[in-house]
């Protein structure tokens, strides 16, 4: 299950961005289902993408998986509609 968390600045977010990509082996080429690297493939080189609410508000959707240690938080984009 993926939720929003929050970070105090894009500096933090970054270190913990890259931290969790090296977790992950990221970056990743596109693999055939034979394991074979597809060449002119997509390269998946995120985890995930910020978004900056505020200076000091950096959101992003997590797995639950990976947010040990992160602030819950909630859908920036969210309509009150």
């Amino acid at each position: 299950m993926s939720n929003w968390y929050k970070w105090e600045s894009i500096e933090s977010f970054n270190t913990w961005h890259t931290a969790i990509k090296i977790k992950l082996g990221l970056p990743k080429s596109s693999i055939t289902e034979d394991g074979l690297e597809v060449i002119g493939g997509v390269i998946t080189d995120k985890y995930t993408n910020p978004i900056t609410v505020a200076e000091n508000d950096i959101r992003a959707v997590v797995d639950a998986d990976h947010a040990e240690g992160l602030i819950l938080s909630e859908d920036p984009n969210r309509s009150n509609y």
